[in-house]
């Protein structure tokens, strides 16, 4: 992946593109919408597959993503590791070795906290947990991978997206049962 400064520029021309944006959506140019949905880039979607692909090799693994850090005890969101989610997902990768990415990167000390419990709930010989030093890292790592089992994260959607293969999606991201992010069609949903 294209570190997104070389991509779109420093902070303070993010702020420009993101001032604009909400500029727009405010005086109703554009409208409130979750845009997690590739309908809204599908004419420039091989563009930006180049622009965010770069960096992204095979690793024959498939990525195990577990989004905890602001989403334990947050309301709005499936806590997925409540459910039996993760258990039925590997079901579909027999013989498996899983990635485990596990670090949300907003606060170190959540990321530890994190890892231990991730490493007490997945213990054995098929998962490997990774520990990358940036998003980059990690972003290339999961996408690198022969198949995925998506969290409900815009993370896991874009890693599933940019690294093709086998890809198990939750059906419910949010507690209140609406369709915000839009999944692909091949991606098996459980």
């Amino acid at each position: 992946m294209i570190p997104t400064r070389q991509q779109f520029g420093g902070l303070g021309n993010r702020m420009f593109q993101m001032a604009y944006l909400y500029a727009k959506v405010k005086d109703g140019t554009i409208p409130d919408i979750y845009i997690q949905d590739e309908k809204w880039f599908e004419n420039a979607k091989d563009e930006i597959k180049v622009i965010y692909g770069q960096g992204i090799g095979r690793i024959d693994m498939v990525s195990l993503h577990i989004r905890r850090g602001d989403y334990t005890g947050n309301s709005f969101y499936v806590d997925l590791c409540e459910t039996d989610y993760y258990e039925r997902a590997m079901a579909y990768f027999p013989d498996a070795t899983f990635l485990i990415f596990c670090r949300d990167r907003q606060d170190e000390k959540k990321d530890k906290e994190d890892m231990e419990w991730c490493k007490k709930m997945f213990s054995g010989k098929q998962f490997e947990f990774w520990e990358g030093e940036s998003e980059i890292d990690d972003m290339n790592a999961m996408a690198s991978c022969m198949g995925h089992i998506m969290a409900n994260s815009s993370f896991s959607w874009w890693a599933s997206y940019l690294g093709g293969g086998k890809t198990i999606a939750q059906k419910e991201w949010f507690t209140d049962g609406k369709e915000r992010i839009k999944l692909l069609p091949q991606w098996i949903q459980i």
